[in-house]
Formats: structure tokens, sequence, C-alpha cells
């Protein structure tokens, strides 16, 4: 897994050089375009390539957890139907919304008292029926609006779902309002789409939300720590437990993408190059997606290979400058321009045959948004740049989309947050501060004994050779002030940890509990005040916080990275980022969702987190 990167840029590279030589060579007749020495060998390299608790008593009194806090990872599958007529479901909602809303707590893993969100309650089956008029939009979408009214798609036409990457709903205003994704703009202003803000739940990481997307479940993060195999665990293993037919893609087609979700076909998805490789070696996982990607480039008739070149070499420039010097970020240049001007064109032209082949579904995410914001911030100019470029492969979709009846949904998988890295900041990576706290509170600690597994802006500590989750007792008697010295430590916000069955969290200025999904206790200040802002409130982060501590692989503790001044810690030591997700505070926390009311009508604010997405396209589907 840690070499993924290194195969994709193989991948794209031969693809790029092969689909160059085909179409300048034998369908021109002319010789083929000579890459710059530089470039040639940077290709060929990559191919080879506070005091809040004292001794907290009260976290010591009780019995320690040894067992999971079991999830529920199958939830119930509620009645719904596609526009047309409608179900038991919103009939009764219409009589009686609350019992629906109580019932639609087995949607969401079971666990989290729903009563309890009196301000926000999980969207309802009632919103599955066609919409009678069309939604107010913001104001600032309207101006120089046009009469432009799309066809209307067809109740069996492909369900076309289009992820861009790491951008905010916040994001995608400014850069509206800034003249950018025009054709976005177009949708939203005179298309006759509704565009809203809603939770993709934690952790705010691409492949816990494709997971949720695809099979209704949340993953700790893009890896973890499996106490059972005592070794890192990738996010991919989902799809080894989970059957293909249950995917929200099955029958369908995937393009670029960490996850399959069940889709048959596709090109550059990670989790099918992956197992090529553990299967056949590199060498054929590379000669597969080469012959399975060059038809697409061949068909869209478009070779950025100048835009390419100067993408890498600006972006080499601008990492020297800035001084960006892992192994990761020296990869990343090349990576990033492969990615934005080749895969996603590849991308693009997959999606349309699959819309004019009329397979039910498809699904790519378009990345290079999230990769230059990372690098650049999440409003500068290379950033909206890779927006604008998206914005014009979703027009040629779209186009595509009219013309065959396609559904289509663009949203995000999750926003950034400003950042700096936790090791930038201190100087020493969070596990040797653990391994500090551990040796501090016991002589005899061994370095590795409590295992930190980052998940970018929130991270899981799991005491190894243990079984199920530990509870705060079991850890205070084990290492004796560690969950003080992590709540008092300038890189934490807060503590997450279990006691019986609450949770409890601390922080340097005070304390809570969590019972039953809901804030019952507080003792000076809140821990999770510091990540709640116009949208995020109390009650949605507290069951988000009850669902991910349900999870079987998450950490015996979880520790949520400070947001200050509206920014927040990156604890990843693979990337230099300045802009980051992964965990709670600021726009991380809040994507964003374009969609055809006459489609199907909802309201995304409404959700809990992106499990509502499975059972909303579930209902979609052509089945």
């Amino acid at each position: 897994m840690k070499n993924r990167k290194y195969i994709w840029i193989a991948c794209m590279a031969a693809m790029l050089a092969a689909a160059s030589f085909i179409q300048n060579t034998l369908c021109h007749g002319g010789d083929a375009p000579q890459l710059p020495s530089d470039l040639r060998d940077a290709i060929g390299d990559a191919g080879e390539q506070s005091p809040a608790f004292g001794a907290l008593e009260e976290f010591s009194e009780g019995k320690s957890e040894e067992t999971p806090i079991s999830s529920s990872t199958e939830p119930a599958k509620p009645v719904l139907k596609a526009p047309g007529g409608a179900s038991a479901s919103e009939a009764e909602a219409a009589d009686d919304p609350l019992a629906v809303r109580s019932k639609l707590q087995a949607v969401f893993d079971g666990g989290a008292d729903m009563s309890a969100l009196t301000e926000r309650p999980p969207a309802a089956a009632q919103n599955l029926r066609p919409s009678k008029s069309l939604p107010a939009e913001p104001a600032a979408l309207k101006a120089g609006a046009t009469d432009f009214t799309p066809p209307m798609p067809s109740d069996r036409g492909t369900l076309v779902l289009i992820q861009i990457d790491g951008l905010s709903y916040n994001r995608l205003m400014e850069a509206i309002s800034k003249g950018r994704a025009k054709n976005i703009a177009e949708m939203v202003r005179n298309g006759g789409f509704s565009v809203s803000t809603f939770f993709c739940g934690i952790p705010t990481v691409t492949m816990s939300v494709q997971s949720q997307i695809f099979f209704g479940r949340i993953l700790p993060g893009n890896d973890w720590f499996s106490k059972s195999k005592n070794s890192e665990v990738g996010g991919a293993v989902i799809e080894k437990d989970v059957p293909a037919e249950e995917g929200l893609l099955y029958g369908g087609r995937v393009f670029l993408s960490e996850l399959s979700g069940g889709g048959g076909e596709g090109v550059n998805v990670r989790v099918w190059m992956d197992e090529d490789i553990e299967k056949h070696g590199t060498f054929f996982s590379i000669a597969k997606q080469l012959w399975q990607g060059i038809p697409y480039l061949l068909s869209s008739g478009r070779f950025p290979l100048i835009t390419f070149w100067k993408d890498w070499r600006q972006m080499k420039k601008d990492f020297a400058t800035q001084g960006y010097e892992t192994e990761k970020d020296k990869d990343a240049p090349l990576y990033v321009s492969m990615l934005s001007n080749f895969a996603a064109i590849v991308a693009t032209e997959g999606i349309r045959k699959a819309i004019r082949d009329n397979v039910p579904s498809v699904y790519t995410d378009f990345s290079g948004y999230d990769e230059k914001a990372h690098y650049y911030g999440f409003s500068s100019e290379e950033a909206f740049g890779e927006l604008d470029k998206i914005d014009e492969n979703l027009r040629r979709i779209m186009k595509t989309a009219k013309q065959h009846g396609a559904r289509v949904f663009v949203f995000s998988d999750h926003g950034q947050t400003p950042s700096e890295t936790f090791i930038g900041k201190f100087g020493k990576k969070p596990q040797e501060v653990l391994d500090e706290f551990g040796r501090d509170a016991d002589a005899g600690y061994k370095d590795g004994s409590l295992v930190f597994a980052p998940v970018y802006s929130m991270g899981n500590i799991y005491v190894r050779n243990t079984t199920g989750h530990l509870g705060a007792a079991e850890i205070e008697k084990r290492h004796p002030g560690l969950i003080a010295k992590l709540a008092n430590h300038a890189g934490v916000g807060a503590v997450i940890a279990r006691k019986e069955n609450d949770i409890v969290l601390a922080s340097r200025n005070g304390r809570a509990v969590i019972s039953g999904g809901a804030i019952s206790a507080v003792d000076g200040e809140n821990p999770l005040a510091q990540y709640l802002d116009e949208r995020m409130n109390l009650n949605i982060l507290s069951v988000q916080i009850t669902n991910y501590m349900r999870l079987e692989e998450s950490g015996d503790l979880v520790i949520l990275a400070p947001y200050e001044n509206g920014k927040t810690l990156d604890y990843n030591l693979n990337y230099t980022l300045i802009s980051e997700h992964g965990g709670v505070g600021g726009e991380q926390m809040h994507p964003f969702i374009i969609y055809d009311p006459r489609v199907i009508t909802m309201d995304p604010e409404t959700f809990i987190d992106a499990r509502q997405l499975n059972v909303i396209f579930k209902s979609l589907l052509k089945r």
C-alpha cells in the first residue's frame, strides 16, 4: 500500500506515452512528439519505483470495558420508491413525521439516540417524491440568469455520480462568485438544479465517505491499526468483507476511485490495482491499466501534453520554494499533473460511454482540486484552476447526460480546513510524544506499546496486545495519567474515551459526557465547543462521535486536533500540507451536493453523515 502512488504514476506515464504514440503516429501519420529529457527521466524514475482532570478520578471509577461496542454495519433498509408514486413510508410520514424519524434510527448503524436531535432530525423517506416546484436558490446565483431548461431526465437513465474531492460548500460558492466553475454555476442558476451543504460524518476522508456511499458503512480512516493482525490495515479491506452485489455500483462502472463500490468495469480504481499487484505483480497491473485507459484517451481527442508539462514544472518549482521535502512531496508534482491532465480525461470519457451504454450507474472522483488545495490552499488560484478543469469535464458529461436522460448528482466527499503539521509545530512525531507519555507513566514501558494511527486532523490510539476496546478506567490503570497528559498537550483539542456505555471527552479546560448520543454533562468548557459553527451543532457532532466510537476498528482513545482561529493541526508524516481534513473543525465537515429535485427531493442539511446518500441513491437504481 505504501507504493501506490508510484504505481499510479507509472500507469499514467505508460498510458500517456502509448496513447500519444498511437494518436500522433498511427492516427495522424506524423512523428511522435518528444518529451523534454528531464521529464522523460522523471517518468522513468517514477516507473521503477489545562488542568482539566487531575488524576481523573471520575474516569477511574467503574469497571473497564474489554469488549468492543458493536456497531450495526447493516442498517435497515427503509421502503423507498423512485419518483412516480408514494411508498407506505411516505404516506405514514405525511401523518406522523416523528414516527418515521424514529424508525430511521436503523439507517444510522444503531446506537445514537435520534430523539436527542431536536434541532436537525435526519432526512426521512417522505422526501423521496417528485418536487412540484424548484426550491429557492441563493440570491447570488441568480445574477445574469438566462432561460435554460434541460430535458427531463428519464427515470430509467443512468445514475451518474460525480465527486469533486475536497471542495466544501463555501469554497464552491466563493468560486462561483469569482466567475469560476461556470458550468456548475449554470446548473444551479438556470439548469433547475439545487445546491446544498450536508454532513459527511467523521472521519472526513475520501475512503470512509466512499464506503458510506457505496456500502453504507463508516470506516475509521483510510487505514488503521488492527489489534488482531498487529499491523496496519488499509480501508480497501471493506471490499473483501462485503459481497460486490451489495455495493451501490454493482452492475455499473467506476473510474478514478479508491474503492470499486461493487462496480464490475472501470479504470484507475485503486483497490483493483492493489489486487492485481498482489496476484500478478506491478508490471501486469500497469499493463492492464494502460490497455483499459488508452481507448478513452483516444476517443476524447485530447492530449494536453503542454499543459501537463507546464503543471509539472511549476509544481516542482513551487515545492522547492516552499520547502516541501518529504518523499511523498517529491512524487506529488508528477502524480498530480498526471491525475488532473490525463486520468481525469479517461474518467470523463468513461462516464460518457457508460451513459451512452445505459448502464445502471457510474461514478468518478475528480481529485485535482483536493490535491492542489492541500499544497496551495483551498482558495488559491492553483486550486480554483483545477476546479475549472473539472468544470470543463463536467460540461462534456452533462451534454451527454441530457441527450440520454441520465440522472446526475455532483457532490464532494468533504471540505478542507487550513492547517499546519504537528511535527512542524512541535518538532516531534505524534508517536514519539505518545511514547514519552507512556514512559512517564511506567518505567517498564516499551516504545510502540501504544500505537498512534493518524487520520490527518484526528488520530486513533490503540493499546497493543489487547482485544476489544479498553475503557478509560482500564487505560488509566495500565497507563496512569495518560489521558490527562494528552488532554493538556497543546497539539490535542480533545481526547475521547469510553466509560461503560457512555463516551467521555477531555480537553485542557473541561470535560463532558455523551450518553445515548447526546451531551449529558459538562464540567468547565465543553471540549466540543471549539468545533461548532453556523452549521455544525452539538447534537449532530455528538451523534457522529458516538457512531465513530461504536466502530470495532476505532482506537481505544481517539484524539481530535485543536481547531483555533480557523486552523487545525495535521498529524500525518507523509505530506507537508497547508490545508487538511480528516477530523472536525471548519470547512472539512461541510461538503456540498448538487441534485435535480425533479429526480428526487431531499433535505441534505438534515443528514447525519454520508450513509443517507447510500439510501437515496439505491432508491434510484434501475434494478
